[in-house]
């Protein structure tokens, strides 16, 4: 299994990453892509609100 490795990187990053992959060969670079798409989808997704139990106030 090959080394995986863990960028924190901002918005306007991860964008500047997106426009360099997009210069290359798409099929040197599309499983890279699309793995930082899903990664990046999931961080911006909402967190879904937790369920109040019965008689708790907000």
């Amino acid at each position: 299994m090959e080394q995986e490795y863990t960028f924190k990187v901002t918005a306007k990053e991860a964008d500047i990453l997106f426009e360099a992959l997009v210069e290359l060969p798409f099929k040197k670079v599309a499983d890279v892509f699309f793995k930082l798409r899903q990664q990046v989808t999931e961080a911006i997704q909402p967190i879904e609100p937790q369920p109040q139990a019965e008689g708790e106030k907000v």
